[in-house]
């Protein structure tokens, strides 16, 4: 009998965004999907602000192996003054200069060994808010598999 564990119903949301947002390989050949990827916020007590980067890079491997192309993140996104966040707007502004279809963006809170993944996906051709995937995990070292 198939076990579910919690990981797995944790991550299927984030999957399923993956998979609704990339064109299946018979629709790829015409259209590629166009995403940028935004740094993360970091919440953390600790000095992990390599991980605003990381993850993002983590993500755009992903995509870039299942066919969408990756635009490099705007000056104005790579700047501290980011850690206080964006607003959807913003993002969506963003995501039309650059010329994606798609914008992700997130936050990581880290208490402890305990972390919290949320994905946030932007349509940036839709009025409504962002999808937003979240995940949790214990230990730094099992943070690549939530971001796979």
């Amino acid at each position: 009998m198939l076990k579910i564990t919690s990981m797995t119903k944790r991550l299927c949301p984030i999957i399923l965004v993956l998979i609704w947002f990339l064109p299946s390989s018979a629709e790829a050949a015409p259209k590629s999907m166009n995403v940028l990827v935004l740094p993360f916020e970091i919440n953390a007590v600790e000095d992990v602000r390599y991980l605003a980067n990381e993850i993002p890079a983590a993500i755009s491997r992903h995509l870039e192996s299942e066919g969408a192309v990756i635009f490099p993140v705007p000056q104005e996104f790579l700047s501290p003054a980011h850690e206080a966040g964006w607003s959807t707007e913003q993002i969506r502004q963003a995501g039309m200069q650059s010329g994606a279809d798609v914008v992700l963006s997130g936050a990581i809170t880290l208490i402890g060994q305990q972390f919290s993944l949320d994905v946030r996906v932007l349509d940036i051709f839709q009025t409504r808010p962002p999808r937003v995937f979240s995940t949790e995990g214990q230990g730094l070292e099992n943070l690549p598999i939530r971001v796979k």
